[in-house]
């Protein structure tokens, strides 16, 4: 029990596909990539989020 509180949140990893395919394309930074993500409406629906969903910060991209 106590290891799983240790755990990471688990991040999905075709959203992280899906960022890293935006940085490739777009030649955008962690942090770069970061404000496009809270910034852009039509980044969101690239990614597969809501506009109240959580987004991963630049340490876990």
């Amino acid at each position: 029990m106590i290891l799983q509180q240790r755990r990471r949140p688990h991040i999905y990893p075709v959203l992280i596909f899906k960022v890293l395919v935006l940085q490739k394309l777009h030649g955008l930074s962690d942090e770069e990539v970061w404000l496009k993500m809270v910034d852009r409406f039509s980044v969101m629906i690239f990614l597969g989020l809501n506009p109240g969903d959580a987004t991963p910060d630049t340490l876990k991209i």
